[in-house]
């Protein structure tokens, strides 16, 4: 009897384990099924990152991969949470950890490679910065960072490595964030609210990027408060079951057919965003395959697809430093970061470093992950109070020694905080810089381009006892007796020219504009081809401004004294550097750009200057022999940079050109 009873037992059992496996399965059968629609939607996603970053004439709207990326990851979040019965600190823990595996071993090993890269290529100032955005990167706050520097579109951003982590770090705070919110609304109120509390924060997310599109505010790029909206409209696709979906070829076009009609001078996000959004739900609601999306090539890229954003980045930035900008090149650099991202997929991405944490003792004690990343960030807080170890045996000489010139203490107006107008707020131009007690005889009026210059020369003035006004402002093109609706600056610069006309003090003025950006536009994401971005009617219109303005000075009796145009190198200066240094190039002349392309960017400023009739009074500074031999010109002329970034001359050149003022004057 006692025999039979243990076999029945055993029966039992084995039935119970049975049936609890076929549960389970059948559970991650339903619940985690793998989606062909969705990984082809990531790789449709990355494929227009990767391409809009090597060249965004491709594919000229491409960076909305990032905000498809979004869509995505704020369906997967709701429905892993809402999957679950309840949420606890033990399966928050869980989801943390899951998060923590799925992405640190990639972004850690990134972040080592360019490490090394750095140690051996990159100089103290440059390196310094790599370990402090690799920091930041880790610890997922690079976009509150990159919020205080150069705009994500700005030319000074290529030359950021692990810019492209911005939008890791508002995932990831959105991971933090998106389950407690959730725990805490089901806590306070019943699971039939939860819709009501996250289309609530959706509106007022979707509200505030709509109010900074409106007024022109860039800084929401960067924002989770700005970007979260496009997170949650993801959740829509878990929240709602519409009884009758749309194709999802719908999705397809409304997401293919943004990427071609806006661009990078869109503000971004905006309520324009919607179209790519709405896109990307009308996919996850249709769940639907066809032949392109089921493919081999489209389902790896997919796989592949979070390794091929994290090193796409890295080899534009190196492209861009090297100067490889044909069509064959830019090629070559997307089939790489493909084949980079497919290795990483099959060997980093693979690791799983912690497995079943449940509570926070252990998270602190056992999360491998959170380790790696306590540890690099601790090197690179090491890296950046070292100043990036600025004279490492690793490094020429010749580089130290280059960089300590292109110190922004060395090469930048020191004032240009106090004395150079970012942003036209209601200045008036009796409330102007000047650089001692003295009452100045000297003005200098112009764009950023002549804030160091005024510098310079005021520096020099102040050695004879005397002293000048400076009246710069970003990106001012001239626009004397111009509407206020011609430019910012518009009403500032009227203010200016006649403040100093009237002026009897002043009685020399110096002129200074990157004269081609106002007449045809910049050209750093143009070159080497020429922009061409304003009408002949806006041309003629700045040229005019300009002739205004000196004949009311030289009518006052003012001496004017108009610089010619300064080289404008298209790529900064530290990128011919680095790229000089990395190809174990001769650094004691650098070039820049040749000497035809300076002539032809500023054939027109030329031709007016010869044929305008000036009045009496006014001298032309010509300035280009200190910049360009007969055939080329230098972004480093026997070891002195003469920029600081790819069109600003620096300090180091500027005093030269303020002596060469002052003989004029003498």
């Amino acid at each position: 009897m006692s025999n039979r009873l243990l076999l029945d037992r055993v029966q039992y059992t084995l039935e119970m384990y049975l049936k609890q496996k076929a549960h389970q399965c059948s559970y991650k059968s339903k619940d985690m099924q793998f989606r062909k629609d969705i990984n082809a939607l990531r790789a449709l996603a990355v494929l227009l990152v990767v391409v809009y970053h090597f060249n965004s004439t491709w594919v000229p709207g491409g960076f909305i991969g990032v905000d498809v990326f979004f869509v995505i990851s704020g369906f997967l979040m709701t429905k892993i949470i809402l999957d679950k019965n309840e949420i606890t600190l033990s399966s928050l823990i869980t989801f943390y950890v899951s998060r923590l595996n799925r992405i640190v071993p990639a972004l850690a090993f990134m972040c080592i490679a360019l490490l090394i890269f750095g140690w051996f290529y990159l100089a103290g100032e440059e390196y310094e910065t790599l370990a402090k955005h690799a920091r930041y990167s880790l610890t997922f706050l690079s976009n509150q960072v990159y919020l205080d520097e150069a705009g994500y579109f700005a030319t000074a951003s290529r030359e950021k490595w692990l810019l492209h982590t911005w939008s890791l770090s508002i995932e990831w705070q959105f991971y933090l964030l998106y389950p407690l919110f959730i725990g805490i609304v089901l806590k306070l109120f019943s699971r039939s609210r939860l819709i009501f509390a996250i289309n609530t924060l959706l509106l007022i997310s979707l509200c505030y990027c709509g109010y900074l599109s409106f007024v022109g505010d860039t800084n929401g790029y960067f924002m989770l408060s700005v970007r979260a909206w496009e997170m949650l409209i993801g959740s829509w696709a878990v929240l709602y079951k519409p009884k009758k979906y749309c194709s999802a070829y719908v999705g397809w076009l409304l997401i293919l057919s943004t990427t071609f009609v806006i661009n990078k001078d869109y503000v971004w996000p905006s309520l324009i965003t919607l179209f790519p959004t709405l896109g990307a739900l009308i996919i996850l609601w249709a769940n639907q395959n066809n032949r392109v999306s089921d493919s081999y090539v489209i389902q790896k890229i997919g796989l592949y697809s979070y390794s091929i954003y994290l090193w796409h980045w890295p080899v534009v930035v190196l492209f861009y430093k090297l100067n490889l900008h044909s069509s064959s090149w830019l090629l070559v650099g997307i089939v790489l970061s493909v084949l980079l991202g497919g290795l990483s997929y099959h060997t980093v991405e693979q690791i799983r470093l912690t497995k079943n944490i449940h509570s926070a003792k252990h998270l602190l004690i056992k999360c491998k992950p959170l380790w790696v990343v306590l540890i690099l960030v601790g090197t690179t807080k090491f890296i950046a109070e070292q100043e990036g170890f600025p004279a490492r045996s690793t490094l020429n000489p010749e580089l130290v020694a280059l960089y300590e010139k292109l110190d922004k203490s060395t090469q930048m107006n020191p004032l240009r905080s106090k004395c150079h107008i970012s942003r036209y707020t209601g200045q008036q131009p009796s409330d102007a810089c000047t650089f001692s007690t003295m009452e100045p005889e000297w003005a200098v009026i112009g764009d950023s381009h002549a804030s160091e210059l005024a510098f310079s020369l005021a520096n020099q003035l102040n050695k004879i006892d005397k002293d000048l006004t400076q009246f710069t402002m970003s990106n001012c093109p001239p626009s004397y007796k111009q509407a206020e609706s011609f430019s910012h600056c518009a009403r500032w610069t009227n203010d200016v020219v006649d403040f100093v006309a009237s002026s009897n003090q002043i009685q020399k003025v110096v002129i200074a504009y990157r004269y081609s950006d106002h007449l045809f536009g910049r050209n750093e994401d143009s070159y080497p081809e020429l922009p061409n971005d304003y009408s002949d009617e806006r041309r003629e219109q700045v040229l005019h401004s300009l002739k205004l303005t000196v004949d009311t000075l030289l009518d006052q009796g003012k001496e004017v004294y108009l610089l010619m145009p300064v080289p404008e190198m298209g790529i900064s200066i530290k990128a011919l550097v680095d790229q000089a240094y990395i190809q174990n190039k001769d650094l004691t002349n650098i070039p820049s750009v040749t000497t035809s392309y300076y002539e032809e960017r500023n054939q027109l400023f030329y031709s007016f200057i010869s044929q305008s009739n000036f009045k009496r009074g006014l001298q032309h500074i010509e300035i280009r022999d200190f910049f360009c031999d007969k055939n080329q010109c230098y972004a480093v002329r026997d070891k002195v940079p003469l920029y600081f970034d790819d069109d600003h001359p620096g300090l180091l050149i500027t005093n030269e050109i303020a002596a060469r003022i002052l003989n004029h004057a003498s």
